[in-house]
């Protein structure tokens, strides 16, 4: 491999020199990175364990979001038309800038690049442009960090299904794609989505846990973090999990942190009070496993809004490119001060309410009457549910036994500790 070496170690350092020239190495299996004559070992060897003072092990390094960790393979899968791209490129653009676009904290600022292997590099453009537009960014905030590729001008792939030799890995392009990271001292790299950088079989195991190893090995030698975005298989609309990824089970068993993108339930969208056909802008995303994840008001939630990017023209109207939002569940106490739980109290203290909501005196219904909410429409039952859980958890109301008056036990809600009014 022919580089200036000079170039390098004045942009980049010695380190990075290093990792550039380290590109011309072959890449395979588990010894990622090792020289084409390197001499195999004639045995496996055990390595001693040795102390070290705890604080002097080095830190994990998060890029951002705690998912992205340099040295390691990541991935975010699911279903398509979801959202999934469009994270992908604000969490680029989101590092590139040094700032998490949807919180507005700052963030140490990284070099990325991002490689699509469907879209062509004009919509590419596009969809920045419009996250530029809507977190009002400019050329200054990504010159120099943000890299953009796409698979229709450029193929990358990992390995192949020779019909000679089986399947192996593509050395020349894992080479190529450690030399850029080298030369372009990346520190993270995007791959959307998994299914276009290989060309083996998505159902074998083991040809996935070589393009999955050989990434990770790519990872750990260039000192960057490497993501995946990955499909999920067609389901039946059910909740999705790590499990759903399509394909072999290799790529979710080698990430170090997996991201799961669901998007709202037509029940979710009723209780947040948002109109059936505009749910589909709205996802969830949980690390891990879904059906681990929390409730749907403390997950975290992501909204695509609509940018314009004032290109039309007589022939065509302007591009209108959704971009990820930050979007929190409605709170319920929104509006709501101690007067308004005092009116509740004192509605409580005057009957007798029980805490089963199947009964007719459910004390829901003394909440509701209080509020002027309508039990009927299920944002306001969600509404009720939110606030009694609370008041109960705070002990503003308390569930006691008592006799319902025919001899039979029931649990019933009153006061608990009076809330003080101004």
């Amino acid at each position: 491999m022919t580089m200036d070496a000079n170039d390098i170690l004045r942009a980049h350092g010695p380190d990075r020199l290093r990792l550039a020239f380290d590109a011309s190495r072959t890449v395979e299996g588990p010894g990622a990175g090792e020289p084409a004559d390197a001499p195999v070992p004639d045995r496996v060897t055990a390595t001693p364990w040795r102390w070290i003072d705890p604080a002097k092990i080095p830190p994990r390094q998060w890029l951002h979001d705690r998912h992205y960790n340099r040295k390691f393979l990541t991935a975010t899968i699911s279903g398509a038309g979801v959202g999934k791209s469009s994270h992908a490129l604000l969490d680029a653009v989101s590092m590139a800038c040094g700032r998490n676009l949807l919180t507005g904290s700052p963030i140490r600022p990284a070099r990325v690049w991002y490689w699509n292997g469907e879209d062509p590099q004009e919509e590419l453009h596009r969809r920045i442009a419009a996250i530029a537009l809507h977190y009002r960014l400019d050329e200054a905030d990504l010159a120099g960090r943000l890299f953009i590729d796409n698979g229709r001008d450029m193929q990358i792939k990992v390995a192949i299904d020779d019909r000679q030799r089986g399947i192996v890995l593509n050395r020349p392009d894992i080479d190529s794609v450690m030399e850029t990271l080298g030369r372009h001292a990346i520190d993270a790299c995007l791959f959307d989505p998994f299914v276009s950088i290989h060309a083996v079989p998505e159902n074998d195991n083991g040809a996935i846990d070589m393009v999955a190893k050989a990434l990770a090995g790519v990872a750990d030698r260039c000192d960057c973090a490497i993501e995946t975005i990955h499909h999920v298989r067609k389901g039946n609309g059910a909740e999705l999990t790590v499990e759903d990824a399509r394909g072999a089970s290799a790529l979710i068993g080698a990430a170090r942190s997996v991201r799961v993108l669901n998007p709202m339930t037509l029940v979710e969208a009723t209780k947040a009070d948002i109109v059936p056909n505009e749910r589909r802008l709205y996802f969830r995303i949980d690390n891990g496993k879904a059906n681990m994840a929390p409730p749907a008001a403390a997950a975290s939630w992501r909204k695509l809004v609509g940018v314009g990017l004032g290109n039309g023209t007589a022939t065509y109207p302007e591009d209108q490119v959704g971009v990820v939002t930050a979007w929190s569940w409605p709170d319920a106490f929104e509006g709501l001060t101690s007067h308004d739980l005092k009116a509740v109290q004192n509605r409580v203290a005057g009957g007798r309410w029980r805490a089963d909501v199947r009964s007719g005196e459910w004390v829901g219904r003394a909440i509701a009457e209080v509020l002027e909410l309508d039990l009927d429409e299920e944002p306001d039952r969600a509404k009720v549910k939110a606030l009694l859980r609370t008041w109960l958890g705070n002990r503003s109301l308390v569930t006691v036994e008592r006799d319902d008056g025919s001899r039979r036990r029931r649990k019933y809600v009153e006061v608990g500790t009076w809330v003080e009014t101004p």
